[in-house]
């Protein structure tokens, strides 16, 4: 491809980006949502605060990281599911087409459409540090730079459910089937990873049914570490929290080349079948 074209392509893809962002802002949902995770997250630590403060007990290392983690999660499946309903929606309405027919190609469109979600959880990400700075400033609890490598790292696991949603919604026809494939799946793989954690918590003796089961579940576990969204969440929240270089390397590396074949399958299905609602 020329310089000319390449250039071409990404004044498409910023034309594009900046307008759906700006759009994404204009609504009240993402507002909305923000919200409410913040308040959850703020009387999560305010329990935690009475409760240690009851208790005489001293308070851990990462204080705030949890109900971080908890924060940064929910809005990353909330982002992934309007990446999902962004791209579905506008096949559903005909515009997908019209773009397709205009100067944009299948490629311009998804990588558009994967940064400007990509942006948007990069400015509510950096938003909910600043909340948990006030927090931290109202307790007393201590803001560690574990919450700064989580909301940085954030940022590369969040691309992995964006781009995941992109590519649902490019094999599947209507926008409610995208959506409802999204939430079981990730509900899925959620519910599968408290059964391997569950499992790996289990105590002394266990029945060779049991045993059976955690050698499945295992070998289940290691296939789904590279396609789960939630397998890069929780391998990155880990590298935050030890602060581990290559951990951090790898948490950083691995999804980078998840969401560029993701986002490259996503390109192909929309180029071989075509973007027209059926």
């Amino acid at each position: 491809m020329g310089t000319n074209a390449m250039s071409f392509r990404w004044r498409a893809i910023r034309v594009i980006c900046l307008r759906e962002l700006r759009s994404l802002f204009m609504g009240l949902g993402i507002y909305i949502v923000t919200t409410l995770v913040l308040l959850a997250c703020a009387a999560g630590v305010l329990s935690f605060v009475g409760a240690v403060s009851d208790a005489g007990l001293r308070t851990s290392a990462e204080p705030l990281l949890g109900d971080f983690v908890y924060a940064i999660g929910a809005l990353t499946l909330y982002i992934g599911i309007l990446a999902t309903i962004a791209v579905s929606r506008e096949r559903d309405r005909g515009t997908l087409e019209v773009l397709f027919y205009g100067p944009v190609d299948s490629t311009s469109y998804v990588m558009a459409k994967f940064l400007e979600h990509l942006a948007a959880f990069a400015i509510v990400m950096v938003v909910t540090l600043a909340a948990f700075g006030i927090i931290s400033a109202i307790t007393g609890l201590i803001f560690t730079g574990g919450l700064v490598r989580a909301g940085i790292l954030s940022l590369f696991f969040a691309s992995t459910a964006i781009s995941f949603g992109i590519f649902l919604s490019s094999i599947t026809l209507k926008m409610r089937n995208s959506v409802v494939l999204f939430i079981l799946i990730m509900v899925g793989l959620g519910l599968f990873s408290l059964l391997e954690a569950y499992l790996g918590l289990m105590l002394g003796e266990a029945s060779a049914f049991v045993e059976y089961g955690r050698v499945v579940v295992g070998l289940i576990g290691r296939v789904l570490n590279w396609i789960s969204p939630i397998a890069y969440y929780r391998r990155g929240i880990e590298a935050a929290r030890i602060g581990d270089l290559r951990m951090l390397v790898i948490s950083v590396l691995s999804p980078i080349i998840y969401t560029s074949g993701l986002l490259w399958l996503a390109a192909a299905t929309f180029t071989k079948k075509g973007v027209r609602a059926q």
